[in-house]
């Protein structure tokens, strides 16, 4: 059985929400990279290094979670892993 069109909307949102989420956790681990580099604590080319581990490991691995499950499997995870609260559902 399908979801209607308000709910098919409402977990389009949901996922949206919870994949921009995850993507920040990962992109805050980043930015530490660019604070380091910034400091002077690494060169350009460790940064590049961190960017390119970034691109290829956690950000393709958020990227496969969300194209891999349906929308109401990742709304589910998204609460479970603490992405989402109940009460935003």
């Amino acid at each position: 059985m399908g979801y209607g069109k308000e709910i098919r909307k409402q977990l389009r949102e949901l996922v949206a929400k919870a994949h921009d989420r995850e993507l920040n956790l990962h992109i805050a681990e980043l930015e530490i990279g660019f604070d380091e580099w910034r400091d002077g604590k690494i060169s350009p080319s460790e940064l590049s290094g961190l960017i390119h581990e970034f691109h290829d490991g956690s950000s393709r691995a958020v990227y496969k979670t969300y194209i891999k499950l349906k929308r109401d499997q990742l709304v589910a995870r998204a609460i479970g892993i603490g992405l989402l609260k109940e009460e935003e559902v």
